[in-house]
């Protein structure tokens, strides 16, 4: 049916809209950050449309004609680059809440070796599935990321807020996917991942959303720091 092509579409629409409404409200003030939200969405967003086209064009996942709107781009549907664009949009925003509402919550130092004891293991499991494409590329993009930003003196005092909106993130994230894995508008190569998954979810996508939301979490901190300094 005809409707059905709008569904990564509404998807979207329906993720943005409390996020973008609540941007205004006067104590958080997202609106004002969003001088620093432009280049955490576009700087990973250039780093994973490559990533995700060259998966594409290996044939690691594809896009069903089915359910999307028929606009391509690097072979990739128009709703996947927007896909790049709301998510650290409305993750971002989580994060900046967690930040106004729970800045008493400092939890820093087990929160960094819990991350380090993360980056080891996603290490590890990366080594023993090298031969699986999308397991072994997240795993190990994981690993080293985690440590980049640990090692960001900038980043300091700030892990507790990130680790609470990354898991409170995940949650519409659950549903998001769920839809995108059911129908399926995205379908998966088995060759290429490890085949398992938490309801129709490959578990290699909660790896993939944590690489992304790392990555807009640290350029955004970095932007807003540099104009601290400045």
């Amino acid at each position: 049916m005809e409707f059905q092509k709008y569904t990564y579409i509404s998807l979207l629409i329906l993720s943005m809209i409390g996020p973008l409404m609540m941007s205004f409200e006067s104590k958080i003030r997202f609106v004002k950050q969003w001088i620093y939200l432009i280049p955490a969405i576009l700087i990973p967003g250039s780093f994973f449309i490559i990533w995700d086209a060259l998966f594409t064009h290996f044939g690691i996942w594809s896009f069903n004609n089915d359910f999307v709107m028929g606009l391509y781009a690097l072979g990739l549907p128009l709703e996947e680059w927007l896909f790049f664009a709301v998510i650290p949009f409305c993750s971002l925003f989580v994060y900046e809440v967690a930040n106004h509402y729970l800045h008493f919550a400092k939890y820093e130092q087990k929160i960094r070796i819990f991350l380090t004891i993360l980056g080891i293991v996603f290490l590890v499991l990366a080594i023993f599935n090298y031969k699986i494409t999308y397991t072994f590329v997240t795993l190990l993009l994981n690993s080293i990321f985690i440590f980049v930003i640990l090692w960001q003196n900038m980043l300091k005092g700030k892990f507790t807020n990130f680790i609470i909106a990354y898991f409170i993130s995940s949650i519409p994230m659950l549903i998001v996917n769920g839809v995108l894995t059911s129908f399926p508008v995205v379908e998966y190569n088995p060759l290429h991942f490890s085949n398992l998954r938490l309801g129709t979810i490959p578990i290699e996508d909660f790896g993939y959303f944590l690489l992304l939301f790392q990555m807009n979490f640290w350029v955004f901190e970095f932007f807003k720091q540099r104009n601290k300094n400045n």
